[in-house]
C-alpha cells in the first residue's frame, strides 16, 4: 500500500464506524518546533521534553472498507476499549468530543456490533499499512525540510546530559527491517 490516509473527524459530534484491523503500533514522540517527532529522530535528541507514547492503528471504515491510519495519544481517547484482543472481530464507533489540553482531538470510542463471519473474512483480507515504514518515511521526509540553520542550532544546543553531535553519529536514520 502506498497511499496513506489518516483518520480524522473534523467537528465535535462527528462519528464514524470502524473496524480495527491489527494491534497498534506504539511509538514514542517528543515535541519539536510545534510538532511531534519520533524519539529516534536526530532532532528529537535536542528536546528537553520526555518522550510520550503515541498509538497508531490500521482501521477500516465500516461502510466502505477504506483502510486509514488512526494516530493518537492515549490521552486523546476518552474511553479505550481493548481493541487488540480481537482485531477484525467488532465494529467500533468513534465520536469526536472536543480536544485535549494539548489541542489533540478527543475521541470517545464505543463498542459496536460483532462482525458476521462474512464480514470478518472481508475485513481480514484488506491490506494494511506497514505502520513502521509509514512513520519512518514521514520522519525522514520532514527532517529533509527543516532549514539547516534550525538543525545546526539544535545540534549545538546541549540537552540534559546529551551531546547532540555524538548522538547524531550513532543514530542515523535506518529504514525499518522487514
Amino acid at each position: 500500500m502506498t497511499d496513506v490516509t489518516f483518520f480524522e473527524l473534523k467537528n465535535d459530534g462527528d462519528e464514524a464506524s470502524v473496524v480495527f484491523l491489527a494491534s497498534p503500533e506504539v511509538r514514542y514522540v517528543v515535541p519539536f518546533e510545534g510538532r511531534y517527532l519520533e524519539q529516534e529522530s536526530y532532532l528529537a535528541a535536542t528536546s528537553e521534553a520526555p518522550p510520550v507514547p503515541r498509538l497508531a492503528f490500521n482501521v477500516a471504515l465500516y461502510g466502505s472498507g477504506e483502510v486509514q491510519i488512526l494516530d493518537v495519544f492515549p490521552s486523546s481517547m476518552k474511553s479505550m476499549w481493548d481493541m487488540s484482543t480481537a482485531p477484525g472481530a467488532r465494529v467500533f464507533v468513534i465520536r469526536r468530543q472536543g480536544t485535549t489540553p494539548d489541542g489533540e482531538p478527543a475521541y470517545l470510542i464505543s463498542l459496536g456490533e460483532t462482525l458476521t463471519d462474512e464480514e470478518k473474512t472481508k475485513f481480514g483480507a484488506l491490506p494494511v499499512h506497514d505502520l513502521r515504514k509509514v512513520f519512518y518515511d514521514r520522519r525522514v521526509a520532514y527532517e529533509k525540510t527543516v532549514p539547516a540553520s534550525v538543525v545546526e542550532a539544535h545540534r549545538t544546543t546541549p540537552v540534559a546530559g546529551t551531546d547532540p553531535a555524538a548522538w547524531m553519529r550513532t543514530h542515523q536514520p535506518q529504514p525499518p527491517q522487514p
